[in-house]
């Protein structure tokens, strides 16, 4: 019986230390990036806003998974977002899950140029 219940628990143990746990792995290097579009209605309608995701780098360098956390305003710049981040690419044999970025919509206007800046961020 102590020998099963010993045996049970060493198990149990290794397998909880196998686990791969982002706090030990260094954060990949982005190697391409991509920015979004700024959607045509958008940027005709001076309509800013953002895309706020968490996603997942596979170990192939590319982004393996991506969950929209929030947006504003809802599905407006989503798409774009999604678009540019299917082209990022990072490091190789370096997966890493649960990586966050914010992208911002922005309109900059300057009355003396007459000119519309679209920005980024």
């Amino acid at each position: 019986m102590v020998k099963s219940l010993l045996f049970w628990a060493v198990l149990l143990i290794t397998a909880c230390s196998n686990q791969t746990n982002n706090q030990n792995s260094a954060i990949p290097k982005q190697l391409i990036v991509t920015a979004p579009a700024y959607p045509a209605y958008a940027a005709a309608n001076r309509i800013t806003g953002y895309v706020k995701f968490d996603y997942d780098v596979g170990a192939d360098g590319k982004v393996s998974e991506m969950r929209i956390i929030d947006s504003k305003p809802r599905f407006l710049f989503e798409d774009a977002v999604v678009k540019a981040v299917s082209q990022w690419r990072f490091e190789n044999n370096k997966p890493y899950h649960g990586l966050h970025k914010s992208v911002f919509f922005r309109i900059n206007y300057d009355p003396g140029m007459n000119k519309i800046t679209k920005v980024l961020r």
